[in-house]
């Protein structure tokens, strides 16, 4: 499949969006350029324990399908939702997910409401998730497998985003040693590890020790969310 043209500034705008309302239209409009119909970000909040968790959602999925799957306690169907505290890796929401007798019939009424196929991508495993989908139409993996780089960025950018508007924060940005922010800039460029050694004159290991590092400090869970977070408290310009 032929990807789109766009344009890496989309993303580094997430962070500027400033209101949930914002964000929503900036992602809904990435997701449209992307190929897909709907978006939705969910996030496990703490709570009292006695209230038994809570869930933070926010996107474009139809109305009706969201009170459709609260009604009837979808989320105990779900393998998205069922399966998502142990995973780490995306999925390819398509036909071939459901398994069961109730999986399917849970699939096919999502598909009545207008929801297809799709892919869905962990922002932090078991904590927060971002899907897109579509409607019908298409090959399942034209939909999504393509698809998985520019969702996994936009996943670790647009939880930054509501990190910054949910629990906006002013503590001191972390300490980067020199090398940290050289190989943390040229990642918010684009480039690869390997790319970023040859740029540097320096070992792809140490590329990778000095990106590990810069991530733990701003307490990152991925390439994509450690630069946002690096963007968001003014290490790195976009």
């Amino acid at each position: 499949m032929t990807v789109p043209p766009f344009a890496l500034s989309r993303w580094w705008d997430l962070l500027q969006a400033g209101s949930e309302a914002t964000l929503r239209d900036q992602v809904q409009a990435l997701t449209q350029s992307l190929g897909f119909d709907f978006f939705m970000y969910g996030r496990r909040l703490p709570v009292p324990s006695e209230q038994g968790g809570g869930l933070y959602l926010l996107g474009t999925y139809p109305g009706a399908w969201l009170s459709r799957y609260a009604e009837q306690r979808f989320d105990l169907v779900d393998p998205i939702v069922r399966d998502g505290p142990s995973r780490s890796h995306p999925i390819l929401w398509s036909e071939a997910l459901f398994k069961t007798e109730a999986e399917r019939n849970f699939y096919e009424e999502a598909r009545s409401y207008g929801v297809a196929v799709g892919v869905e991508a962990p922002c932090v495993p078991g904590l927060a998730s971002l899907g897109v989908a579509r409607g019908e139409g298409g090959e399942p993996g034209a939909d999504g497998m393509w698809a998985m780089p520019w969702l996994f960025t936009t996943a670790g950018f647009m939880h930054s985003a509501l990190e910054s508007i949910l629990a906006p924060t002013d503590r001191e940005p972390p300490v980067l040693s020199r090398r940290e922010r050289q190989c943390l800039e040229l990642a918010a460029r684009g480039l690869r590890d390997l790319q970023i050694a040859d740029a540097l004159r320096i070992a792809d290991r140490t590329v990778l020790l000095h990106l590990g590092n810069a991530k733990r400090k701003l307490g990152a869970q991925n390439r994509a969310q450690m630069i946002a977070r690096a963007i968001l408290v003014g290490l790195i310009r976009p």
